[in-house]
């Protein structure tokens, strides 16, 4: 498995296993948490129009029913929610991170 790319981010594939590994077995599965860790990553850069945000809440439910929580690495979730919490005229512009 290769755990981060070239500028030094974590991989999806590490990214899923690091929350895979958090989960009480048989919870979800690896490419259930892979799937909705991409959802979530492609979303980020979205508009902010209510088809957008309503998407990207959508994938929150979905993570946070997987059992994925928002802990400090969990970027994609913790970036996510922030992104659902500005105000409407305001867009988001932090990139998800190591």
């Amino acid at each position: 498995m290769i755990l981060r790319d070239a500028n030094g981010n974590r991989t999806l594939e590490y990214r899923a296993w690091q929350e895979y590994m958090q989960l009480p077995p048989g919870t979800a599965s690896i490419h259930e948490i892979k799937a909705i860790l991409c959802r979530l990553r492609l979303l980020h850069d979205g508009d902010d129009d209510d088809d957008d945000l309503s998407a990207l809440q959508s994938a929150v439910d979905v993570a946070e029913n997987l059992g994925l929580r928002d802990t400090k690495g969990s970027d994609e979730l913790r970036e996510a929610k922030r992104r659902l919490l500005l105000p409407a005229n305001q867009s988001s512009s932090t990139i998800i991170e190591k």
